[in-house]
């Protein structure tokens, strides 16, 4: 493999790894907490999702 092949796959491995690190520092929060937490940030969607 070529240098630029194995820098891509590298800065991949990276950015997947840290993503999937910091969403397990985050996943401790119960699923209740997780939703309070977005019913905050996100009202709007919400009430738009919400049946009826």
């Amino acid at each position: 493999m070529n240098t630029r092949k194995i820098i891509t796959l590298v800065t991949v491995f990276l950015i997947i790894g840290g993503t999937l690190y910091f969403k397990g520092l985050k996943g401790t929060e119960t699923p209740a907490v997780a939703e309070d937490k977005a019913s905050e940030n996100y009202p709007i969607l919400l009430d738009l999702s919400a049946p009826g």
